[in-house]
């Protein structure tokens, strides 16, 4: 589907939508504007939300139509991970706790903490001081006011890698959401600062497997050479956010856009096409850009579909160099 921007951007939104690219500033503002409206946060005096107007498929799109989740670093998943006021473990803790019948249990406590504080008020009282303490019985029943998450060793969080961070994450989505007809958003952002590519492209493994679980759109934006994950199926969620915006087309199209343009006999297969688009994806839509090597022929060809023009680099061979250097 296509996502409008106040009419001024279009992205390609898959299931897993990929924003590539170097133009962090660019990208961020865009999440930001992204999150601010489908998270319902209010608008300051100065921002005009009327000029707002998200479309998908050319339909205005409310602010209700996603609930969403922005994790903007390790921090943000730490937050949500822990038992806090908005965090995903406290809405599936409250759910847990919500399907069983305590109710016993709670009087006993209640009543436990009545003979607390009536020693503390008779001792007060005879102290000569006019006043008395009392508690309120709804907070016994909050296991937030209580809860602490930790490792099954009983660790702290806080000391686990940011990998497996973002994977209890992701299982603690799927447990409060499984059944669930929420149509869900949720953003990752600068991923690739804190994970290595291996865990990249095993965590977007995971992230593809629960879009089959789930009404889930998931927004995942990286700028570093290599983390950009690639398949038949995902690929045309991938946005490059240079001076130029990129959306890439099918894989069957990119392949027939190559074969029909490449400047020198080339045997072009999915598997390398793929293996070159991963090296140059971030530096798409550059103006002036240069650098050397094979795979940035590749970069050359998509720049020019999209009006933006490289600098001069070299490469082995005679006809691909002298396509890079018109």
């Amino acid at each position: 589907m296509i996502l409008s921007i106040n009419d001024r951007l279009e992205l390609n939104i898959e299931c897993i939508t990929q924003l590539c690219g170097i133009n962090v500033q660019k990208k961020n503002n865009i999440i930001q504007n992204i999150v601010k409206y489908f998270s319902n946060t209010k608008y300051a005096e100065y921002e005009d939300k009327d000029d707002c107007v998200f479309k998908i498929d050319d339909e205005v799109v409310g602010r209700k139509y996603y609930t969403t989740y922005y994790i903007a670093n390790i921090s943000d998943l730490i937050s949500n991970i822990q038992i806090s006021k908005n965090s995903i473990m406290k809405k599936h803790v409250d759910y847990i706790n919500s399907k069983y019948d305590n109710q016993l249990i709670y009087e006993d406590i209640v009543a436990g903490y009545e003979k607390i504080f009536a020693k503390i008020n008779s001792n007060m009282k005879e102290s000569g001081i006019g006043l008395m303490l009392d508690f309120t019985e709804e907070k016994i029943t909050d296991i937030a006011q209580l809860g602490v998450t930790r490792t099954l060793e009983l660790g702290y969080i806080e000391k686990m890698s940011n990998y497996d961070l973002y994977v209890e994450y992701i299982k603690i989505m799927k447990a409060y959401y499984k059944g669930n007809p929420d149509k869900i958003l949720l953003v990752l952002e600068n991923i690739d600062h804190y994970l290595n590519v291996e865990q990249y492209f095993s965590l977007m493994r995971q992230l593809e497997i629960m879009t089959l679980e789930l009404d889930i759109n998931i927004i995942v934006t990286t700028s570093i050479r290599g983390f950009v994950y690639i398949n038949e199926k995902n690929i045309t969620g991938i946005n490059v956010i240079n001076d130029e915006v990129f959306s890439m087309p099918m894989i069957e199209e990119l392949q027939k856009f190559f074969e029909d343009n490449y400047p020198c006999n080339y045997n072009m297969n999915e598997k390398d096409m793929i293996y070159n688009i991963m090296q140059i994806v971030h530096d798409i839509g550059i103006d002036g850009y240069s650098q050397f090597d094979k795979e940035y022929v590749f970069l050359r060809l998509l720049d020019e579909s999209i009006g933006v023009h490289m600098g001069k680099c070299n490469v082995k061979n005679n006809l691909e160099n002298a396509f890079l250097e018109k």
